[in-house]
């Protein structure tokens, strides 16, 4: 028969057995509920406030920044638009020009009627102008006035005195508009 002594030992050592295995539950329980509450900690940290107010305040220096370029941006690609409406009216404007009706004698300057109008002029669609072509360069001006028996051009690009005399017999004939630019 085993002895006193050693059968209690033996529930001593069972005892303290089932007491190790209860703390190692309670110490696994433990470790579980520290790794949620390092989660719920890593969240709470993310909601930080101040951190929150600087990321807020850097955020809107990067709206206001791209919003400047925006409108700087919307102010170029208004400015381009009026540009290519003013060039597809002159492109228009020149298409719709008659033949010429008047060839310089050595055939190098055209004067055309057009539809041209400056940039200064009120929107009228029966403005009607004279426009010179040098058919060498293909440079062209329109007729601004008329100076004693010739015509002033937009701009000074060579014209004979001949072309601008007929030019300028054409602008008194039809009573064409001679608006400075």
């Amino acid at each position: 028969m085993p002895d006193q002594n050693a059968i209690a030992r033996l529930e001593a050592l069972t005892v303290v057995d089932k007491k190790a295995s209860q703390t190692r539950s309670e110490l696994e329980k433990v470790k579980k509920e520290l790794r949620e509450a390092n989660t719920e900690l890593k969240v709470l940290k993310g909601l930080n406030p101040e951190r929150l107010k600087k990321n807020v305040a850097e955020l809107k220096k990067k709206v206001a920044a791209k919003s400047a370029d925006f409108d700087i941006q919307k102010k170029e690609l208004a400015g381009s638009r009026k540009s290519l409406r003013t060039a597809k009216s002159e492109l228009t404007a020149s298409h719709n020009e008659t033949d010429a009706f008047y060839v310089s004698s050595c055939k190098q300057w055209e004067l055309f009627f057009t539809g041209f109008q400056f940039s200064s002029d009120k929107s009228d669609d029966d403005t009607t102008r004279i426009r010179c072509l040098d058919r060498e360069t293909g440079t062209s001006v329109i007729a601004n006035a008329v100076d004693g028996n010739k015509a002033a051009w937009s701009t000074d690009i060579g014209i004979p005195d001949e072309v601008s005399e007929a030019a300028a017999e054409q602008i008194i004939e039809l009573k064409l508009p001679t608006a400075a630019i």
